[in-house]
């Protein structure tokens, strides 16, 4: 809905335009962003959240969405309160604001498939596990890290040619935004290795999502090279241990995988409990870790 604007006491000051344009990545943007907003506003009640639809988008609160480049949405809502912004002003804000997040956005892409790209992910790791993230609403939420890749890429990319080595990793990125939800972080990891953050799920309903994803990439016939799999591992995100520690524990799920058949997903923490897998000594992970 539109707010009920007012004229305000001073229109955009060139200081909100410079903030806004001098932002040095996506979450700082989004930072100042916000705080011109309440900057603006009588209430410090100013959200922000990747999945926009599930706002209240009530009569007295204001959804400010833009559509990101790499498919996914993001959304910033005012509640209780009128902006005190003309429309005008509003629309010089909102397009430096666009214009800013997809100038970043080609920062945070990789250029092949368009999904997030390993320094992006390091990025949202760093500010989830330091509890620095802007939607703190959801701070410490369920999260499940996801590390799948391509069984045999090699072997295509020899037989057939890097042309369609990238064509088959354009089709599985397309159904990893096809399966998986608009809150959920895709990334490239590198070459044909992907990493899934899945948000506000424990690993029982995750393990069905993950395994229709998986029946998902088994059911794609190229014309070419015919049909793909690929090896799944993923665990329950933890706030108290580092970030590569968080993905190590997938990676050793996907290894599993990998060496057991392939073409199958695991969880981490499964593997633990069925004794298939040993959680590594404090000693080792002073030695892993330094």
């Amino acid at each position: 809905m539109n707010p009920q604007f007012e004229t305000p006491p001073e229109s955009c000051s060139c200081s909100h335009l410079v903030a806004l344009t001098s932002s040095g990545s996506i979450d700082e943007l989004n930072d100042r962003f916000i705080d011109i907003l309440k900057a603006f506003s009588s209430s410090n009640s100013v959200e922000i959240c990747e999945d926009p639809e599930r706002f209240s988008n009530s009569e007295n609160a204001f959804l400010f969405k833009v559509d990101l480049k790499c498919g996914q949405s993001i959304g910033f809502e005012v509640v209780g309160v009128d902006l005190n912004l003309s429309e005008l002003t509003l629309k010089e804000l909102a397009d430096v604001y666009i214009n800013m997040h997809h100038s970043l956005e080609r920062s945070i892409t990789d250029n092949l498939t368009g999904l997030f790209n390993r320094q992006h992910l390091n990025d949202k790791m760093h500010r989830v596990l330091l509890g620095e993230n802007i939607d703190a609403r959801k701070q410490k939420k369920a999260r499940i890290i996801l590390l799948f890749d391509i069984d045999h890429f090699k072997k295509v990319n020899d037989t057939f040619g890097h042309i369609y080595g990238d064509e088959v990793i354009l089709r599985v990125a397309q159904i990893a935004r096809e399966q998986f939800r608009t809150e959920d972080w895709i990334f490239r990891y590198g070459g044909e290795e992907f990493l899934v953050i899945l948000q506000d799920i424990e690993l029982t309903e995750a393990k069905a999502v993950i395994e229709r994803f998986r029946e998902a990439i088994e059911q794609l016939a190229f014309p070419t090279v015919g049909q793909i799999t690929i090896s799944l591992g993923y665990s329950r995100l933890d706030y108290s241990e580092l970030e590569a520690r968080n993905i190590e524990r997938a990676d050793k799920a996907l290894y599993f995988a990998k060496q057991h058949g392939r073409n199958q997903a695991h969880c981490y923490e499964d593997l633990i409990s069925d004794g298939l897998l040993t959680e590594p000594t404090p000693i080792e992970d002073d030695i892993e870790l330094f």
